[in-house]
């Protein structure tokens, strides 16, 4: 299952969707409704390029929003391919339909078993959040602020905490191009920067440890997220670890 810590950390493929059609700044179109697709049975395949092996995983959209009976929310399920196919992990998340995608959960299977969940909809993670005229360089938001997650769901079942928490802002760095099949797309390089924290019972929250955290994700809209870069925090240095790279999916290029 540790296979699966990148994927939880990426916040896998979360999805997005809104009520109305604007244009950007240069007279372009942004369909919010469409911004990033999330029917049913899409699915995006990456490799995932990680020492000491190179892997391929799916992530597919399980159902349709209303899933659950709170607002909209939906499932996302990641596979790596070579694992029974029952060993999985989903993800929990809400489309607010106007500006914003949070993840709310996380729930793994191994071979059919239960192996955990937790719910985190009190202090959802802020995904993605749009303006009016689509992603703009210099956009940021708070994306997440969390206490209490047992160490074991995010890899660090050995660190000496009782509980994790998370302190996250999210930054529109700016644009890169993608290739894919052809085709070269814009994409959004959204930086999540900020502290993972080690949380020990009876000890003063001032004096938790707090270690630097980082991810970069590239998002595509209309399209979805096409490259994500992890971190390793290895003695208070950021190390580039697991890259993320989109191989194949049966959403439409944008025009």
């Amino acid at each position: 299952m540790r296979q699966f810590i990148p994927v939880l950390m990426a916040g896998l493929a979360l999805v997005l969707g809104g009520c109305t059609t604007t244009t950007d700044g240069d007279g372009n179109d942004v369909d919010t409704q469409a911004f990033y697709p999330n029917d049913e049975d899409n699915y995006w395949t990456y490799t995932v390029t990680s020492d000491p092996v190179e892997y391929e995983e799916d992530w597919t959209i399980i159902d349709d929003p209303g899933y659950q009976l709170c607002y909209s929310q939906q499932r996302m399920r990641s596979h790596v391919e070579g694992d029974p196919d029952d060993t999985n992990v989903e993800t929990f998340f809400t489309d607010d339909e106007t500006e914003a995608v949070i993840v709310e959960g996380y729930m793994a299977y191994d071979e059919g078993d239960l192996d955990w969940l937790f719910m985190f909809e009190d202090d959802p993670w802020t995904k993605l959040r749009w303006q009016s005229d689509g992603l703009d360089e210099g956009d940021t938001w708070d994306a997440w602020l969390i206490s209490g997650i047992p160490p074991g769901i995010f890899g660090f079942e050995d660190a000496p905490a009782d509980s994790i928490g998370f302190d996250i802002e999210a930054e529109v760095f700016g644009t890169n191009d993608f290739d894919y099949q052809g085709n070269t797309l814009t994409s959004y390089e959204i930086r999540f920067t900020g502290d993972v924290i080690f949380e020990v019972d009876d000890v003063d929250p001032e004096e938790w440890d707090r270690y630097e955290w980082r991810q970069d994700m590239y998002f595509v809209p209309e399209f979805g997220w096409v490259m994500i870069q992890m971190y390793t925090n290895i003695w208070g240095s950021l190390v580039p670890d697991d890259f993320y790279t989109l191989t194949d999916t049966n959403v439409p290029i944008p025009d």
